[in-house]
């Protein structure tokens, strides 16, 4: 692997050379125009221009070429000191003292550096001096890395973002796979991996394609948030989280983004492409972080075919030449109008707040709908109980009823919900949220608040007052849970993506719980009216929604791309097929219906393969290559010695592998040995020799049939060889062939071995005639002497 730069971040409140007067004069005036705090100051510790002669470490990409302000660090390591910290926004004059106090605690947990200058020096020099291994002088640093996923063909799809201390990835991945695992088996719907939701359609972990992104920090708030910042940039599976860590390393996103791209040749083709559609814009103004936060997914492609803007403007070129195709150009430029509508809505805007946001809230006469309540009953088992419009409220007095608060655009209009849960009055909780959420934006703090707090930027505000409740919960904690859960995903709100385990534990319900909702529609927003219609009448565990939400699909850019609906596609081919010098345009389109189609496959519930073949490392597919050489050279014949030696592996190995496998060998000396035999060849001829009166040793190596399967073969047919060790082949023998031979031995003639030698007598029958006769033989230890005495 060709060597990577390594990006060395550091957090501190001092630079390491100490501020200048001019930053302190631009520290104290910026402190007295902002009311909470004051932004600490960045620095770099070393840079040079990019003419200017000196190693780059970091190859150049040509669609990311930097500017002469780009700042390229020497010797191939970033050192940064500072707070890296988002630069806060003006408070808003409503901001509650407590909110205030909250968020201050949460920002005091930071963690800054408290080593002095100097040590800072020599600590960059050591990292500057060891470039080329990353694991030299960066012992108990954070590290970001990836895991890719692959699908159910093998392919590398996409990937994991993750930060670990361990230097061995290999280890970090393999137990991060089994835990998620585990939680999926166990169906623990909040543990675990995001991952976990994509192992239905057949994803699992490539533990030995585990990179190191080569990105290293000693502090844990910047290590959170280039893991974040990673996550975004490569659109990797994870629950969506706010994207202020966008603007924490503001500073640092060139830097990022070309070092990144230089890690091109080890990622998934796919998350290299998504990573160059950023272009080199600030990535907040970009369209890729608007259907990430505002969970805008790809259209339906059994519905929709995407194709490229530039193709859609051939199309509207060659139709006006055909007659009678003006409704088609003007369903096709209702698309294109569609599709700068959207662009036009994925533009930063003014963050501001709804008149009733601050105004004070009134009960507002609703129209009463009946009310879904989910517990158990006396089985333990789920159940569901209707409610009349006309119930009184002590029927839900100890109910937790799933909340909804429309989100409006700039002009006030809502466009999407967010869905949550509460005990008390749906009006209040609505407030309460919305007061919460909106001082966070402003205070940047990342974890208070809900997850609509990241579409503010883009002119979304809540409308507290038209929050109500959705008629539907539980008294039961999990039960509430899932059915949160499931409105956000059928009603597509706005929230950090989770396991779709819910559709599951409520699979027998679904059809009551989304008629319910739907009968509802009269005080939804249209959107959000739409997508729930869009989800049809099967079960939502197989629609295309469910799997474009889970894999994070996002709407194609409507700059290159434009939707335009199969029928219409259909259409237009059909007229093209009649004209001629159209064939290079109907292959064009026929390449984007060919996607189309590999998107629906990929979308259909499928198993996981039974054998990761990303699980091994190189060291392990090469042992586990030798073992089945060695147990194929055992079944040839030879020994499983021989067979260790031949393939440089140690016997006990092979001879472990093969007890394991539950293989003998059949190697014996001057005999190889075969396995080339069947049960006919058995029956035919091995059995019926030693019905006849051979040994089962003689008749294997006449047959070049191993001993153990011969005897078994004996066994089931209930033949039994008069053979032992150690004896001759004898004839049948009568009560006096005995007789006499134990005369023999009482007359001390000859030993008891040899009278049954002699007389053709098993062994072991004459010496238990003779104990039956009390007669001892003289040839034994000491037995000779007694006989004398007596």
């Amino acid at each position: 692997m060709p060597k990577r730069k390594k990006v060395i971040v550091s957090s501190g409140e001092e630079s390491e050379f100490g501020p200048s007067d001019e930053e302190r004069s631009s520290s104290s005036e910026e402190s007295t125009a902002r009311t909470l705090r004051s932004r600490p100051k960045t620095r770099v510790i070393s840079k040079r221009k990019v003419g200017d002669q000196g190693p780059s470490r970091v190859p150049m990409n040509p669609i990311m070429t930097p500017s002469k302000d780009d700042i390229i660090h020497d010797h191939a390591a970033v050192g940064v000191t500072g707070a890296v910290q988002s630069t806060y926004l003006n408070p808003y004059k409503r901001c509650s003292q407590e909110c205030r106090s909250i968020v201050d605690s949460v920002l005091q947990k930071k963690e800054t550096s408290s080593t002095a200058g100097s040590n800072r020096k020599k600590s960059f020099s050591k990292h500057r001096n060891e470039y080329g291994n990353p694991d030299k002088g960066t012992t108990g640093m954070h590290r970001i890395f990836v895991t890719p996923l692959t699908d159910y063909k093998w392919q590398l799809d996409n990937v994991l973002v993750g930060t670990t201390k361990n230097k061995d990835l290999l280890k970090v991945s393999k137990h991060r796979s089994r835990y998620t695992s585990y939680k999926e088996r166990t169906k623990n719907g909040r543990k675990g991996c995001s991952a976990r939701r994509t192992f239905k359609y057949g994803y699992q972990y490539a533990p030995n394609a585990s990179q190191h992104l080569y990105m290293l920090t000693k502090s844990t708030y910047i290590a959170i948030q280039l893991k974040k910042w990673t996550r975004i940039f490569m659109n990797a599976i994870c629950s969506i989280k706010s994207s202020d860590c966008i603007r924490c390393l503001a500073r640092f996103e060139k830097l990022l983004k070309y070092h990144l791209l230089g890690t091109s040749d080890v990622l998934p083709q796919p998350t290299v492409d998504y990573m160059k559609s950023w272009g080199d814009g600030p990535m907040i103004e970009h369209w890729n972080l608007f259907p990430s936060e505002l969970q805008l997914f790809h259209p339906n492609p059994s519905e929709f075919v995407i194709l490229k803007i530039d193709l859609v403007n051939t199309i509207l070129q060659f139709l006006p030449t055909i007659p009678k195709t003006d409704h088609l150009v003007e369903e096709i430029n209702a698309c294109l109008d569609m599709a700068a509508a959207l662009l036009d809505k994925g533009k930063p805007h003014e963050i501001h707040e709804h008149p009733s946001m601050f105004s004070d809230f009134m009960d507002v006469q609703r129209p009463k709908y009946s009310t879904l309540k989910l517990n158990k009953n006396q089985l333990g088992y789920a159940e569901m109980t209707v409610l009349d419009k006309s119930g009184s409220p002590s029927d839900i007095v100890d109910m937790e009823q799933i909340l909804m608060i429309p989100l409006s655009n700039h002009e006030f209009v809502p466009e999407c919900v967010v869905i949550g849960r509460t005990t008390q009055d749906a009006l209040k909780a609505a407030y309460n949220l919305s007061h919460l959420t909106f001082n966070s934006v402003f205070l940047s703090a990342p974890r208070i608040g809900c997850s609509a707090r990241r579409v503010y930027k883009w002119g979304y505000c809540y409308t507290p007052s038209d929050g109500k409740t959705l008629h539907i919960g539980s008294g039961d904690e999990d039960h509430a849970q899932f059915l949160k859960n499931f409105c956000r995903i059928f009603m597509g709100a706005i929230s950090s993506l989770k396991s779709s385990y819910c559709l599951v534990k409520l699979a027998n319900f679904e059809y009551v719980i989304r008629e319910h909702l739907l009968s509802q529609s009269d005080v939804l927003p249209q959107p959000t009216v739409a997508y729930m219609k869009s989800w049809g009448d099967g079960p939502m565990i197989q629609h295309w929604n469910l799997y474009a939400l889970e894999m994070q699909l996002h709407h194609p850019d409507p700059t290159r791309y434009v939707p335009l609906k199969i029928d219409l596609i259909n259409q237009v081919l059909k007229l093209f097929s009649k004209l001629p010098n159209t064939d290079q345009l109907q292959n064009e389109i026929n390449v984007y219906i060919d996607k189309s189609a590999a998107l629906v496959d990929k979308s259909k519930l499928k198993p996981q393969p039974a054998e990761n073949r990303y699980w091994k490392s190189p060291e392990d597919l090469k042992l586990r290559r030798k073992k089945f050489r060695a147990i194929e050279l055992v079944k040839s014949g030879k020994s499983a010695g021989r067979s260790a030696k031949i393939v440089k592996l140690h016997k006990k190995t092979v001879l472990s592998h093969m007890k394991k496998i539950g293989l003998d060998s059949s190697y014996k000396p001057n005999n190889p040995g075969s396995d080339k035999y069947t049960p006919a060849e058995l029956d035919a001829e091995a059995v019926e020799l030693i019905r006849g009166g051979d040994s089962i040793l003689e008749t294997s190596k006449k047959c070049n049939i191993p001993m153990s399967a011969l005897w078994s073969a004996c066994e089931k047919a209930g033949v039994s060889s008069k053979f032992r060790s150690g004896s001759q082949p004898s004839t049948e023998y009568t009560d006096e062939d005995i007789t006499r031979a134990v005369n023999e031995v009482r007359l001390q003639i000859d030993s008891i071995k040899g009278t049954a030698k002699t007389r053709g007598i098993t062994y072991s029958v004459l010496q238990k005639a003779c104990k039956n006769a009390q007669v001892r033989s003289a040839f034994g230890a000491g037995s000779k002497k007694k006989i004398q005495h007596d």
